[in-house]
């Protein structure tokens, strides 16, 4: 009876050893398999890259001003960018919609409807697949009323002469 308990305490302790080690191994093993999967990804991954990420308008009058930001896929991976979201509704944006294959280029448009005058500054938030999914783009003019630009034009006019 005593061998008996003694062959059973022994038994239990080598169950729970080996159900330790299993978790242990199972754990590395999963470890393992998932960093490989997120080095696989990241070595197809699409990377956008704009030629400017801040645009300048200098000096305008109310109305509509277009403005464009191209950009190139610099990554291994199919670029795709799903959404351009001005900051404000004085802003239109439309962009390429089609998939970008690495080292084609694409282009963000944008057209600022000017109102108020003075200086402004206004962004584009791009998001897409890239390997820094949310990219913010920015554009700033000094927005003058049209009288005021004639008498500008006017002064640098007379001066030059």
């Amino acid at each position: 009876m005593i061998i008996n308990n003694k062959f059973n305490f022994v038994a239990l302790q080598f169950r729970r050893i080996m159900k330790k080690l299993f978790t242990l191994v199972a754990f590395v093993l999963l470890s393992v398999s998932f960093g490989m999967a997120q080095e696989t990804a990241s070595q197809d991954t699409a990377v956008i890259t704009f030629d400017k990420t801040m645009y300048d308008l200098g000096t305008i009058t109310p109305g509509s001003h277009p403005l464009e930001f191209t950009f190139t896929n610099t990554g291994k991976g199919i670029l795709l960018v799903t959404n351009v979201h001005p900051t404000c509704g004085c802003t239109i944006a439309s962009w390429t919609k089609e998939p970008i294959k690495p080292g084609e280029k694409g282009v963000v448009k944008a057209t600022y409807n000017a109102s108020a005058v003075g200086p402004v500054t206004k962004s584009l938030t791009v998001n897409s697949n890239s390997k820094t999914p949310v990219m913010s783009l920015t554009f700033k003019a000094t927005v003058v009323s049209p009288a005021k630009e004639e008498s500008t034009d006017k002064t640098t006019s007379t001066n030059t002469k």
